[in-house]
């Protein structure tokens, strides 16, 4: 009896040990994004070379080709614009009538009836097994 006393207390100790100190309401979907930063005029660099060796008898001689790409890294986030970009089209005013009636005003100008063609399109869709 002792014993399971004691396997009682410390299951009961680790428990509290475990959640001491945890804000329930802490949730991780919650957290504050994260940016990273450097010192300032901090820069990183890229370098690409490309060489060719020239057959000269007695000398190593290389014909290279060199591209360096230097950026500076951020060193203070208000610089730098971290909204979404908006969208530049909205499809907001983009329903089925003004699609019809689109298609419609294309088929008159290739010289159909482009009601009466739509209007018979749709029937044949409809017509269509869903398979």
């Amino acid at each position: 009896e002792v014993g399971m006393k004691t396997w009682s207390f410390l299951a009961v100790q680790v428990f509290v040990v475990a959640t001491a100190g945890r804000d329930p309401e802490m949730d991780l979907s919650e957290r504050v994004k994260r940016q990273l930063i450097w010192t300032y005029n901090s820069a990183i660099g890229m370098f690409l070379a490309f060489a060719v060796p020239v057959d000269i008898p007695d000398r190593d001689v290389l014909f290279s080709w060199n591209i360096e790409a230097n950026y500076n890294l951020p060193t203070n986030l208000s610089i730098y614009d971290l909204t979404p970009p908006e969208p530049e089209r909205s499809f907001s005013g983009l329903n089925r009538s003004s699609t019809y009636a689109l298609i419609e005003r294309r088929l008159d100008n290739l010289g159909m009836n482009g009601r009466q063609c739509l209007l018979r399109l749709i029937c044949e869709i409809a017509r269509m097994p869903l398979r």
